[in-house]
């Protein structure tokens, strides 16, 4: 069994802090993830809060600390990184380590602009790194069972989607973005409107057209949250529940003879779809990007599929600066996006 070096670099919510959460189901951070395989060693770590290290290690054991994280490429011969800074420094960080790891694996957004993702992947390509991007559905149970589903056009062919999103486009967005690319094929155009909060990354509404598929994404402010999908085809309706890091319920609701109009077909109560077995995400992608590094497997989320997702969302401002212009994919532009760094307040930072 090949043994992994590992180093995390940001020590905030999924570099381990969410699996402090006592309500969420473990793991739930890249920390917890790895420490689910018995060939990962997390060896290092770097944040440049002092109390998230100590943390750190009164969790996990003794690790070697660092405030700076070329001192800690320098130093530590790692295998893997994982990149859980703030979405900011992504590139940067991506850039120095694909010099000496063999696998990075990077939370979404890939980064804040098209211009970034691409240094990040040509990065990764000239040192022979593998880099993965942590659109964390791409690995969940339900939403391969989804893509099975509609590929074997199961209940019917595919006539339009309803796509929900927590608030910010870069942040909660880009998941939902990666969803429908992953499962419908290549978004072709888009119009948005942007809502505008008090973030950097707003929420909003859009309609998109994906493999001639219309589609509607509503990333609009809510007091709870809704992430998933409504998929409509000429049987009924398939939908997830949406629930964000719980487990999730797919569910069909059939369209059948109604028994109070003659002609007419209604919505019978759903049943719920049996997704099989399933295990946390997060492990599920370890799992893939270990056994791609070892010619096992292939990588479920790469460079090149985040930065699809962050193109069709930082289209969606385009247009909604161009007062709702359609806009058409792929494009050329050096508009960037800061990320928000959650959903739940309008000023799309945490308070910590």
């Amino acid at each position: 069994m090949n043994k992994y070096k590992v180093g995390i670099i940001g020590c905030g919510r999924m570099g381990f802090l969410f699996d402090e959460d006592e309500k969420t189901i473990k793991p739930s951070s890249h920390a917890g993830a790895y420490m689910s395989f018995k060939n990962c060693d997390i060896t290092a770590i770097c944040d440049i809060r002092t109390d998230r290290l100590s943390k750190f290690k009164e969790r996990y054991g003794n690790v070697n600390t660092y405030y700076d994280y070329n001192e800690m490429l320098k130093k530590e011969d790692l295998d893997i990184v994982s990149i859980c800074t703030p979405s900011n420094l992504h590139s940067d960080v991506c850039i120095k380590a694909a010099k000496y790891v063999k696998a990075i694996f990077c939370e979404k957004p890939i980064a804040m602009s098209l211009k970034e993702a691409d240094q990040m992947i040509l990065a990764c390509k000239k040192n022979g790194t593998i880099l993965a991007i942590d659109h964390i559905r791409r690995w969940d149970r339900t939403y391969e069972k989804i893509k099975e589903l509609i590929d074997n056009e199961t209940y019917g062919k595919v006539t339009s989607i309803i796509a929900y999103s927590s608030p910010g486009l870069m942040n909660g967005g880009v998941h939902i973005i990666d969803v429908i690319q992953h499962i419908f094929g290549r978004i072709q155009c888009i119009s948005g409107h942007i809502i505008k909060d008090l973030s950097t990354d707003a929420c909003g509404i859009g309609y998109l057209t994906v493999n001639g598929i219309p589609c509607i994404i509503d990333a609009t402010p809510k007091k709870y949250m809704k992430v998933g999908l409504d998929i409509y085809t000429t049987e009924g309706i398939l939908e997830n529940s949406g629930i964000t890091r719980g487990e999730k319920v797919l569910v069909f609701k059939k369209g059948v003879s109604s028994s109070f109009e003659s002609g007419v077909s209604e919505l019978v109560e759903p049943f719920t779809i049996d997704i099989g077995i399933s295990s946390p995400p997060l492990v599920n992608a370890i799992d893939n990007l270990i056994n791609t590094l070892e010619g096992k497997d292939t990588l479920r989320c790469s460079g090149d599929d985040g930065r699809k997702a962050i193109e069709v969302a930082i289209a969606f401002h385009l247009s909604s600066y161009l007062d709702g212009k359609r806009i058409s994919l792929p494009i050329d532009t050096e508009l960037g996006i800061l990320p928000r760094q959650t959903s739940y307040n309008e000023r799309g930072r945490l308070d910590d």
